[in-house]
């Protein structure tokens, strides 16, 4: 059996939109058109809300085999001519450099390649690196059962996909599960996780059994316009906020990063009233003891604290509490949490919200 195109859209969870190019390559998309387009003034941020994170197949099907027809965007030389700004090729090698002596010195792995995660049954069987052209799954199912399938798609790398066939019949599965709304930087997008189910937002929405709808965006910072459009749309069941790491290190003065915190809860609360929030302060940095413009890492999550706090719709969980202290458990070595980082933070922040929501 063989779907082409937006034949596809009834197997698609976490997606607000799709865009469909001449030759039938669709690609599902974490944001609204509206949202897309206040994304789109900046190159990087336009890049990341083009990413699928958290976007999966889920479907079920008799089929033993499964192929995919990908095709992954070209990011040209004017696109990364655009994304790194100012930065000289030299500035650019002493920030590698500086990540490299972070990774070794923590005895992790940056793990970049792409991939997408397989699931049968429950059960998760592969981790398919992803490529151009049809990319292959075997589901194990000789026999021809039926079976229930999940395929996340990769976190971080724009993908448009023109077909689904497979060696059986398949059909959809209904999406009734609560939703998920998770908003934050890259920590939450899952940048170096190094498998798409395995980032915190995913694990934390099986945990719960909700769907999750990923819009952690890399390098954003409180910003009330993040909330566009979420006036027009239907309203999730839970909002998850963990934002405020970048805002440490944006280089700005303590007053001006609060005020953005204060109109981004702002209008938080006029888009969801009645849903519950959870927020996650930034969680454990190695670099968090090193003061900045705004003050010190503390100031910065005080400052988060007074402000959500006033709305009586928030629970609070506090983000070094909940994830490690310790290098290697980032895959950076010192930011990013890779999936040993994530799998200890997942489950502590479950817990932390298991008994409020």
């Amino acid at each position: 059996m063989k779907l082409v195109s937006e034949q596809m859209s009834d197997l698609v969870r976490n997606s607000l939109s799709h865009r469909t190019d001449e030759d039938g390559y669709v690609t599902w998309l974490r944001f609204s058109e509206a949202q897309l387009q206040f994304y789109a003034r900046d190159s990087f941020f336009s890049l990341m809300s083009q990413c699928s994170s958290g976007v999966c197949f889920d479907f079920e099907t008799t089929g033993h085999e499964l192929t995919l027809d990908c095709r992954t965007a070209d990011l040209n030389r004017k696109v990364l001519a655009q994304i790194k700004g100012e930065l000289t090729f030299g500035e650019i090698l002493q920030k590698l450099g500086e990540t490299v002596r972070k990774v070794n010195q923590a005895g992790s792995r940056l793990d970049i390649i792409q991939h997408f995660d397989l699931y049968v049954d429950g059960h998760y069987t592969d981790a398919v690196r992803l490529g151009d052209g049809p990319i292959s799954f075997c589901l194990n199912n000789p026999e021809h059962n039926w079976r229930h399938v999940r395929i996340w798609l990769p976190l971080y790398k724009p993908l448009a996909i023109s077909n689904i066939e497979t060696d059986g019949e398949l059909t959809a599965v209904p999406a009734n599960r609560p939703r998920l709304l998770a908003l934050g930087d890259s920590i939450t997008q899952g940048f170096v996780a190094g498998r798409p189910s395995f980032c915190y937002a995913a694990q934390l929405a099986e945990l719960l059994d909700y769907d999750a709808l990923n819009q952690g965006i890399g390098n954003i910072t409180h910003d009330a316009a993040i909330l566009t459009d979420w006036d027009q749309l239907p309203a999730p069941d839970l909002v998850t906020v963990a934002y405020g790491t970048n805002d440490w290190h944006s280089g700005k003065v303590l007053d001006e990063i609060k005020t953005s915190i204060q109109l981004f809860y702002r209008r938080l609360n006029e888009v969801f009233p009645d849903v519950p929030v959870v927020v996650l302060t930034p969680i454990w940095r190695e670099d968090l003891e090193t003061a900045q413009p705004c003050g010190t890492f503390a100031d910065l999550i005080d400052a988060i604290c007074q402000v959500a706090s006033a709305y009586p719709q928030v629970h609070l969980v506090d983000g070094l509490a909940v994830s490690p202290h310790y290098a290697a458990l980032y895959s950076d070595g010192w930011l990013h949490p890779n999936i040993g980082g994530f799998s200890y933070l997942a489950p502590r922040l479950y817990r932390a919200i298991k008994d409020w929501i």
